[in-house]
Parts: C-alpha cells; sequence; structure tokens
C-alpha cells in the first residue's frame, strides 16, 4: 500500500513498491491535504493500470522476469504451459480469468495430454498466476484451489543389472559410455551431468559437488555433494588424466557437450 513521507525541503513524497522494489514519487505538495489528495488520485491510477492488464502482456513480463531468475528448462516449462492457456483464454484481461476458466482448461487438457503432464500445468500456471498476485495484478489467484488429478501409484522403472549391461554394450561411444555410467551410478541429472567442471570433483572426499554455473542452475538452486563410488572413481580418475589439461568441463571433446547432442544419441 503506497504511504507518505516528508523530506526536508517540506514536500511530502509517495513511497511504493513496484516489481519488489521500493520507489519513491514527489507529490509536489508541502500541506498533508494536498498530499493525501495526490496519493489517493496515485493509487487510483495504478488500480486502473492493474486492471488493464492483458494476459498477453502478463505472460511477457512473467517470462522477462523468468529469465533472470529460473534456469532455462523450468523457464521453457513456463512458457509451454503459459502458451497453451493463452491459445485456450484468448488476450483477455488478466483480472477476468476466473476458476472457471481454469476448470474448462483444466477439462480440455485432459483430452488432450496425459494426467501427469495436466498436472505439471497446472501446478506452472498456479505458481505463475502467485507472482501476478505478489505484483498485485490480481486480487486472488484463479488456479488457488484447482483440483488436481489423481495419478495411480505405478511400480518405480528401473534396470537390472543385465538390462544395464545390455545398454551399454550398444553404446559405441566410450565418453558416451562413461557418462551413462556416471549417471546410473550417482543419480545427476542430464544437465548436471554435461556441466560438471573438475573443479567440481573433489577425489580425496570422494565427492562430486553440484553447483549452480553462469551457464547452469541446478533444479532447487542449491548446491549439493553427491558421494562416488569406485566405478565412478575410476572412471573420472581416468578422464582427469586424459582431459583436465585440455577441458575445464568433465565430459567433452575440449569443449561442453551440448544437452541437445546427448539427446540425439538416445534417439
Amino acid at each position: 500500500m503506497p504511504s507518505l513521507f516528508k523530506r526536508s525541503n517540506g514536500i511530502y513524497y509517495i513511497l511504493f513498491q513496484e516489481d519488489g522494489k521500493w520507489k519513491w514519487k514527489t507529490t509536489r505538495q508541502k500541506t498533508k491535504s494536498g498530499a493525501l489528495k495526490e496519493l489517493l488520485s496515485f493509487d487510483q491510477s495504478r488500480s486502473v493500470a492493474r486492471q488493464n492488464v492483458t494476459l498477453e502482456a502478463f505472460i511477457k513480463d512473467f517470462l522477462s522476469f523468468a529469465k533472470l531468475t529460473y534456469a532455462a528448462k523450468t523457464v521453457s516449462i513456463y512458457k509451454y504451459a503459459l502458451t497453451n492457456f493463452f491459445l485456450f483464454a484468448g488476450n483477455k484481461l488478466l483480472s477476468s480469468v476466473t476458476p472457471r476458466d481454469v476448470d474448462v482448461f483444466r477439462a480440455e487438457r485432459m483430452r488432450k495430454i496425459s494426467p501427469v503432464s495436466v498436472n505439471v500445468e497446472l501446478r506452472t500456471l498456479r505458481a505463475a498466476f502467485y507472482t501476478a498476485e505478489r505484483w498485485k495484478l490480481l486480487e486472488d489467484n484463479p488456479f488457488r484451489k484447482v483440483p488436481l488429478l489423481r495419478i495411480p501409484d505405478q511400480e518405480p522403472v528401473y534396470l537390472s543389472k543385465a538390462d544395464f549391461q545390455r545398454l551399454l554394450s550398444i553404446v559405441k561411444e566410450a565418453w558416451f559410455k562413461d557418462l551413462v555410467t556416471v549417471a546410473a551410478c550417482t543419480g545427476l541429472r542430464q544437465g548436471e551431468l554435461l556441466s560438471l567442471e573438475w573443479s567440481d570433483i573433489r577425489f580425496d572426499e570422494r565427492l562430486i559437488t553440484v553447483t549452480n554455473k553462469a551457464d547452469f542452475r541446478t533444479k532447487t538452486g542449491r548446491a549439493r555433494a553427491v558421494p562416488m563410488n569406485d566405478v565412478v572413481r575410476m572412471i573420472l580418475e581416468r578422464r582427469f588424466q586424459r582431459y583436465a589439461a585440455t577441458s575445464r568441463t568433465v565430459f567433452s571433446f575440449g569443449k561442453p557437450i551440448s544437452a541437445s547432442y546427448v539427446s540425439h544419441l538416445f534417439k
């Protein structure tokens, strides 16, 4: 809520928050009554501006904010979900999105994608609209109470030792076989593996440190340490002796391997 404060020059100023930052604006008034009128006018104009924000405008602003805040993969998830909702709802006013719109959208998506994917979209949209609520663009989040779909329990998928040996037997590239083995033994995600640097490997302590980088962010945004077993240590020590002098990253050909290239190998 905007408030007034008076400076030593005798003029009242309006203190308000915008995009998470505190700002101030002069009322050009030296009397409190005049300043209060300016405050009321300012608050009303901001209220009208909020009511006129379209879904398209919010999505554009939110994605710009998300690119500075979240990992690239998370941004792509937000973009996909928001685009699908925009195609459904059209460029209506953000404040006019209702829980009924959400329910109809949910029902439509249930006919097109899996229940798990529906829930991912609903959770993603709920988080995006919570940001709109925090930015004071909405009085209430229409996704707040949307029920998620029930997902039947499934047995965990796993590879037996024999299955894993068969998988390795069809991998031709030695570096890719190393990457698959390290992934299986550590549980590291693809992006975490491809961003690993030699400075993250602590051989003496038998630990791999997963940290944020300039071009990579962990899923939770937090660093963590992952133990390495004898197999992982042997692979990393061999790669260190061969590549550490010419490459900063653990899995590379002198330069980092891209996620798209790894994905191509699975096709």
